[in-house]
């Protein structure tokens, strides 16, 4: 069987039919070549038939293994969604679900259509995090657009979490996966997890939304329109006949939206990653004639990268401007210098 096909259209792509298929194709991670005569989109793995409104589908983490994606076929599952990460590497809830590889290759063995999700951590760089994991699944989230999951850990209490600064973080990873992969990540969430992890802003209606919710009639987030995907159930240990443990049970719904005015997009975080770091100790020197504020911006390597000349010229790994724990004004007067030159 060949392992990829060759879909093409003659003639120029005008028709705005046409071009919604091809966006819609592209978000599911086919690539489209338009050339003067004919348009090819190239299929990267065997054709898969697209999800139907009503598939049904599992989530999955380490927590869950074994899984028998086989069997969870045979039972009239159609997806699996599969966690590749959490945060950031070494940190006290972070890194690699070190089952992600070996379910990955079951479930697709299985013929489910998968997908990777990132667990999201509030307090930890959102730029960071997309990197994690667009490294983690290797550039491949799967045949299902990636995901971002957003709700809070056990520690993350409302008096404990800083919905202004997760937003912002989060914000952080939508731009950053999106510059990455060319893709938007779902939100997963509920109602109760996105009020409690951000500020709950309008732009949520701009992205596709897998919501958990085990209610009837289905609560959505705050500002959200609609539900792309349902986590209906939680099977608890015995209550499957083809899984022992406890498992998520996902419904797909459709990617119909409804006819509802699209929101402004989250405010683009100045991540500052195609610079390297003497261009923002120039940025720096050119705003505050100094580097005393830079010291405060990021004083993990400040120092150091003021000092060592190779780490000078290497590519900046620091917070985004809107992350650095400054002044609104200082942060404004860098982002305005951004503006007027390349630093």
């Amino acid at each position: 069987m060949s392992d990829s096909y060759v879909i093409q259209f003659s003639g120029p792509i005008d028709d705005p039919a046409t071009r919604a298929l091809l966006a819609w194709l592209a978000a599911r991670g086919y690539s489209a070549q338009q050339t003067e005569i004919l348009t090819r989109i190239t299929v990267a793995r065997p054709v898969v038939a697209a999800l139907a409104a009503g598939d049904e589908g599992i989530d999955v983490s380490r927590h869950n293994w074994p899984v028998d994606f086989a069997a969870a076929r045979t039972a009239g599952k159609r997806f699996a969604y599969i966690r590749a990460s959490m945060g950031l590497p070494g940190g006290e809830y972070s890194g690699r679900d070190d089952k992600f590889g070996l379910h990955r290759q079951a479930a697709r063995a299985a013929g489910l259509l998968d997908g990777a999700y990132h667990y999201f951590v509030w307090n930890l760089d959102g730029g960071l995090q997309a990197d994690h994991f667009h490294k983690t699944v290797g550039g491949d989230p799967g045949a299902l657009p990636p995901v971002v999951d957003v709700e809070p850990r056990e520690s993350d209490t409302p008096a404990v979490v800083d919905r202004a600064r997760s937003t912002l973080h989060l914000v952080g990873f939508i731009n950053r996966l999106q510059a990455l992969s060319g893709k938007a990540p779902v939100l997963y969430t509920s109602a109760n997890a996105w009020a409690r992890m951000t500020t709950e802003p309008e732009w949520i209606r701009n992205y596709l939304l897998w919501v958990a919710d085990y209610a009837s009639p289905l609560e959505l987030p705050a500002q959200a329109a609609f539900a792309w995907m349902h986590q209906y159930r939680v099977a608890e240990a015995g209550e499957l006949d083809w899984h022992p443990g406890r498992l998520d049970l996902d419904r797909y719904t459709g990617d119909d939206r409804p006819p509802t005015p699209p929101a402004a997009p989250p405010a683009p975080a100045h991540d500052l990653r195609d610079k390297t770091n003497q261009q923002v100790i120039n940025l720096f020197n050119s705003v505050f004639g100094g580097l005393a504020e830079l010291g405060r911006a990021v004083p993990d390597w400040a120092s150091s990268m003021a000092l060592n000349a190779t780490v000078r010229q290497a590519p900046y790994s620091g917070p985004a401007i809107e992350e650095m724990p400054l002044t609104g004004a200082e942060k404004a007067a860098l982002v305005a210098a951004l503006g007027r030159s390349p630093a």
